[in-house]
């Protein structure tokens, strides 16, 4: 394919992952050369309608506007990747599934809070079909850029798929669980960032979301026998990747 057409757009969210394609200036040009933006406010005021190849879409469904936004975004394009950690699993927007929406709007915002709608903060997928997720908080510069180089080949790339403790055995970092009594969540979080805090002595708190087939249980007596409640596990893997099962899976494991 020698030109993609493209359209970046955000939904609620800190729009790190949008910042990352900008701050990728050593391959923006060769980018550009390959691919027509047709919709991409950060970077641009000028919007194209009509139907485009591939929809990155950034953020969570947390306002009546980000669905109407999605929904046609949907009905635009041919492939959506869900881009980043609250497009794919809802992120830290969603980390308070027991509150109503209403109540946490008035906690954050106060009176001002009437001014707009919310809802329940949800993942790209719970209303949309995705055809591809790239997780991170931010994504990585490197897989962006190998999802976008594979799209124009027409298919999509393929990303890790192990814990973020394989990333860690590979750099051959001491484990923070093991070593420093601390509470780590690599092994429940899927792998692919180099194990980035861990190698800073930073304990995982999950941004990239739960790994597909994690062991729950195993992982739960792997802590507690080093004197970690299954609530600080549950407090801290809830962070990032509710309500994308994990709400659900740790709660089974509490029963």
């Amino acid at each position: 394919m020698d030109q993609l057409t493209v359209g970046i757009f955000g939904l609620t969210g800190c729009a790190g992952d949008q910042l990352t394609l900008l701050n990728c200036e050593d391959e923006l040009l060769a980018i550009a050369g390959k691919v027509r933006m047709k919709s991409f406010k950060m970077a641009s005021t000028t919007e194209v309608g009509g139907e485009i190849e591939v929809a990155f879409v950034e953020g969570s469904v947390c306002q009546p506007r980000d669905l109407a936004l999605l929904r046609e975004v949907r009905g635009r394009a041919h492939n959506l990747v869900a881009l980043g950690t609250c497009a794919c699993f809802g992120g830290v927007a969603a980390m308070d599934q027991r509150l109503d929406p209403e109540i946490l709007k008035e906690k954050v915002y106060g009176t001002e809070g009437d001014l707009f709608a919310i809802q329940r903060a949800r993942p790209l997928s719970t209303y949309v079909d995705v055809d591809f997720m790239l997780p991170g908080c931010p994504v990585e510069k490197e897989q962006l850029l190998e999802t976008i180089s594979c799209l124009l080949k027409g298919s999509f790339p393929e990303i890790p798929t192990t814990p973020v403790c394989a990333d860690c055995r590979i750099r051959e970092n001491v484990c923070l669980v093991i070593e420093k009594e601390q509470v780590c969540c690599g092994a429940l979080t899927r792998g692919g960032c180099k194990a980035r805090c861990p190698s800073l002595d930073v304990p995982c708190l999950g941004c990239r979301g739960p790994v597909e087939d994690a062991y729950y249980r195993a992982e739960m007596e792997f802590l507690a026998a080093r004197g970690v409640t299954r609530e600080v596990v549950r407090k801290e893997m809830l962070l990032f990747s509710t309500p994308a099962g994990m709400g659900e899976r740790l709660e089974k494991e509490f029963d």
